[in-house]
């Protein structure tokens, strides 16, 4: 790490305290433009479960509007429980003789529980 590297990072841990609480609190010398600034989330959360009825084991991909991904590895008779966006869409992929299958796809709405 060089000289000037090391110096900025205890610069920016110095002012920074930790509260009681434990989150960071910040200087007013190191706030930015944004600070105080809270961003909520418009997009509503399922809780979704997907069984692996088959006998081969299946990808399975999730993917929203927002790039938030989650692919999961699943067995046959394995079951996954997860929370995603209402407004993705799960795919469910197996290797077949060609390369890889598409086997399902579905809506979020179609998964939860």
């Amino acid at each position: 790490m060089l000289r000037s590297n090391r110096k900025r990072f205890w610069n920016s841990a110095a002012q920074m305290r930790i509260s009681a609480g434990g989150r960071p609190k910040f200087n007013k010398r190191s706030r930015g433009p944004w600070a105080g600034i809270v961003v909520k989330s418009l997009v509503k959360s399922l809780t979704c479960r997907y069984c692996n009825l088959r006998d081969r084991m299946v990808v399975l991909r999730c993917r929203d509007s927002h790039h938030a991904t989650l692919e999961r590895v699943l067995f046959p008779l394995q079951s996954l429980q997860f929370q995603f966006s209402d407004q993705g869409v799960a795919e469910v992929w197996t290797h077949g003789r060609g390369g890889a299958e598409l086997l399902e796809r579905c809506s979020m709405h179609e998964l939860s529980c």
